[in-house]
């Protein structure tokens, strides 16, 4: 994996870290449904950011994919606020810790232009 790009997978491990010590503390209904669809986002999201790290050619299609995945995140943290199972702490800490990662990813896609 190129060295430059380890900044944005570091974060998008952290912000797993992160969602995965929340889920732990989330009510059994949540925690198997809109809670593990927002883990498989994160590592859907790690997964196409690692893709693209090693990719030549599709990389800049690989790059949009990733920007959605981080954009239905964001929605899916949205609804876990909207229903009650994160507190506003915890819901500042994802959305700073996704905003860093939509900062590096537009960036990263901006240079493959």
């Amino acid at each position: 994996m190129p060295n430059q790009n380890a900044p944005i997978v570091n974060a998008t491990a952290e912000l797993y870290r992160l969602f995965y010590e929340y889920r732990r503390n989330a009510n059994r209904q949540d925690k198997y449904t809109i809670w593990q669809k927002g883990d498989e986002l994160i590592l859907d999201l790690l997964e196409k950011i690692i893709e693209a790290s090693t990719l030549a050619a599709d990389r800049q299609e690989t790059l949009r994919a990733a920007s959605r995945k981080l954009n239905f995140l964001r929605v899916f943290i949205l609804i876990l606020k909207n229903i009650g199972s994160l507190n506003q702490e915890k819901i500042d800490k994802l959305q700073k810790q996704i905003d860093e990662i939509g900062r590096m990813l537009g960036g990263w896609i901006k240079t493959t232009k």
